[in-house]
């Protein structure tokens, strides 16, 4: 059991800094102390627990209490409706439910996935040796705890019995002397948020491990996270909440093979059927377990590794022809200035716009030179309607892509059309 392991930990080093935030410093000791009591005073509770990530460390508490009393917790952003916190647990809930994290993925549509204590714990190890983290280590992790992959980088190092430094979003500007105070040896950001750390040439040789997922890393950033991090291992993974880990690449790996997301993750088995990505292995929840999808689209190439062509949410079919967002993202991102691309569809009239960011300084100067690009790339019939450049793409506090916003722009905005 997760907990088990880390009050283990409070036990063998008490006072040792377990979390860092804001300022405050956490020991294992006083971590377990916090522990038990959440205990004691959910021992008369029954039934699902809620925990609204106000404050991380005490939602690290609760989460950490109740998976010891074996009682189902879900985790929510500190600003999501309580009215709608009914209908994410009207579903039969799975009998072996540790934890239960809202996911959207790209549909936007909040819904609840489960998993087992067995469904982290057992990754763990894996996780440790991939990524080459350890007891000696200090990981930087956002305190948005809502997002399952911050959550579960957060309880692997405290299993590990490191040390989680948690940052802010709003406190961006101060991540780097952060990293540099706190002697920070391991990161694990969001690729929106790995591109914070690349500004005013920031360069630090302390970090041996910097870990992204969540959306593509693109092979330009990965480069530059390279360069500005020189003895990091960069890991991409592919995963999913309801899958866990799936796939990952390293370092050179990432940028030589752009459009990959690697091979499988140990105790990993994928395959392809239909173009539909399934995936086997004792990380997935059990929900999914039969099915082993989450309706990503892909296919091997011939170093075996996976190549994602997006989620069938993500397919557009026109006149026959199914449309790929990512192979069309990935085709814009081919051009030299751009950083960032993303297809959507319009809400209002469901014509295809593809969004993207540059290192140009003058915006918009790009749109008709990218344009032209894309029609010597893509035949007619897959070519977007239109194309807008922005100076950020929008993301959720997560670090994702809001495919919502840009599908409600792209019917609102005034964008250059290209499809002549």
């Amino acid at each position: 059991m997760i907990t088990k392991r880390i009050l283990n930990n409070a036990k063998l080093f008490p006072n040792k800094d377990a979390v860092v935030f804001n300022g405050t410093t956490v020991s294992y000791g006083d971590l377990a102390k916090s522990i038990h009591g959440k205990v004691l005073n959910g021992n008369d509770s029954s039934g699902i627990g809620f925990v609204f990530n106000t404050n991380p460390v005490e939602t690290l508490c609760s989460v950490l209490a109740s998976n010891l009393l074996k009682r189902p917790v879900l985790v929510v952003p500190e600003d999501f409706p309580k009215r709608n916190l009914d209908k994410h647990t009207e579903t039969g809930i799975p009998s072996d439910a540790f934890i239960g994290i809202l996911t959207s993925g790209s549909s936007g549509k909040p819904k609840t996935v489960w998993k087992s204590n067995d469904n982290w714990e057992l990754a763990f190890k894996h996780q440790s040796e991939v990524f080459s983290v350890g007891k000696e280590d200090k990981v930087f992790v956002l305190d948005a705890l809502s997002y399952s992959a911050n959550l579960n980088a957060a309880l692997h190092i405290l299993w590990e019995g490191g040390t989680l430094v948690l940052g802010q979003l709003k406190k961006a500007n101060k991540w780097q002397q952060m990293l540099e105070e706190r002697e920070v040896t391991s990161c694990f950001l969001v690729p929106s948020h790995c591109q914070l750390l690349l500004q005013d040439g920031f360069v630090n040789e302390n970090i041996k491990s910097l870990v992204t997922a969540g959306e593509k890393l693109p092979a330009k950033m990965a480069k530059e996270l390279l360069e500005h991090f020189p003895k990091t291992i960069l890991t991409e993974y592919y995963g999913a909440a309801e899958l866990g880990h799936i796939t990952y690449h390293q370092n050179a790996d990432i940028y030589n093979f752009p459009h990959s997301v690697g091979k499988p993750f140990p105790q990993v088995r994928v395959e392809v059927k239909d173009d539909k990505v399934t995936v086997s292995s004792p990380f997935v929840s059990s929900e999914y377990k039969e099915n082993g999808t989450v309706d990503d689209l892909g296919y091997f190439d011939k170093g075996d590794r996976l190549i994602l062509k997006g989620r069938s949410g993500r397919m557009f079919n026109r006149r026959a022809l199914n449309i790929y967002a990512q192979e069309i993202e990935n085709i814009a991102l081919e051009f030299d200035s751009v950083e960032k691309a993303v297809l959507v569809e319009s809400e209002i009239n469901q014509r295809l716009s593809l969004y993207f960011t540059t290192n140009s300084k003058a915006l918009g100067n790009d749109e008709e030179e990218l344009a032209a690009f894309l029609r010597e790339c893509l035949p007619s019939s897959k070519m977007p309607s239109f194309v807008k450049e922005l100076k950020e793409i929008p993301h959720s506090n997560a670090g994702k892509v809001d495919f919502r916003a840009l599908s409600k722009m792209s019917g609102e905005d005034k964008i250059m059309n290209i499809a002549s």
